[in-house]
């Protein structure tokens, strides 16, 4: 005879949604105690914990419903993210890795000038904890935690500037180098080849990333290439010749090789 009080029971765990995921803050992330003494950064620990979404490639839509009163945003644990922000047909894009608090509820840049919307895609698979108004309770006894997750918006702040920066930069290999170096520093690894930058990236998206035109960034690359200073990885990523920073260097301050040499 069936039990079907059984089937029902196993039918419902084959379709029920996976339980949700916690993790210690500390624990992934111990640099965010690090103005803590040694007892407070073990009671943080024990209590500090925060839902651990997984994300898959390709475009994420965050749930709205989970950006209610108090939500800080989401530190990103692994993986690498794309943020679009677009105005008409045209765009920016900004990547953001692990370290960064990024609040991804918001679909829209508020303005009364330009009307932006805002749209991410998971470029590697990815892991965020969620700082919702519960985990914002529990931290509230050490404001030293509180502060040094603003501060990560900070220093995601001051990458983003540096990257802005370069924008103004004539010259558009000088661009391409500064960003894929500073995704080295941030994602890369070094091999006997060069610094592998594992992060696939078309040419269109190069082009938001550092305020260019495609066919512009298709030309530098492929001159590159060619001079050797980069290569394109077999994953869609880049390798870095090891002697490009010095080649990023040396287009970058041109003035200033002049005026030394003529001292």
């Amino acid at each position: 005879m069936v039990n079907l009080q059984g089937m029902d029971t196993l039918v419902s765990s084959l379709f029920a949604p996976p339980a949700p995921r916690w993790v210690s803050l500390l624990e992934v992330d111990p640099d965010l105690g690090r103005d803590l003494d040694s007892a407070a950064v073990a009671a943080a620990t024990r209590v500090a914990r925060a839902e651990v979404l997984s994300l898959d490639v390709g475009p994420w839509s965050p749930d709205l419903a989970a950006s209610g009163r108090g939500v800080m945003g989401a530190l990103i644990l692994h993986g690498v993210l794309c943020r679009t922000v677009m105005i008409g047909h045209e765009g920016s894009d900004e990547l953001v890795g692990p370290g960064d608090v990024v609040y991804p509820w918001a679909r829209h840049v508020d303005s009364n000038v330009l009307e932006a919307e805002v749209s991410w895609e998971v470029l590697q698979p990815a892991e965020v904890a969620v700082l919702d108004e519960a985990f914002m309770r529990t931290i509230a006894p050490w404001p030293e935690l509180v502060a040094a997750l603003a501060c990560r918006y900070g220093e995601r702040s001051r990458l983003q500037g540096a990257l802005a920066a370069t924008a103004h930069v004539k010259r558009m290999d000088v661009r391409l180098l500064a960003l894929l170096w500073q995704l080295a520093e941030r994602f890369g690894r070094v091999t006997p080849d060069g610094v592998i930058v594992p992060v696939r990236l078309t040419h269109a998206r190069l082009a938001r990333l550092v305020g260019g035109q495609r066919p512009s960034v298709t030309t530098a690359l492929t001159r590159m290439a060619r001079e050797g200073t980069i290569k394109r990885w077999a994953d869609g990523g880049f390798v870095l010749a090891p002697e490009s920073i010095a080649t990023l260097d040396r287009l970058a301050h041109p003035g200033e090789r002049v005026a030394a040499s003529a001292d």
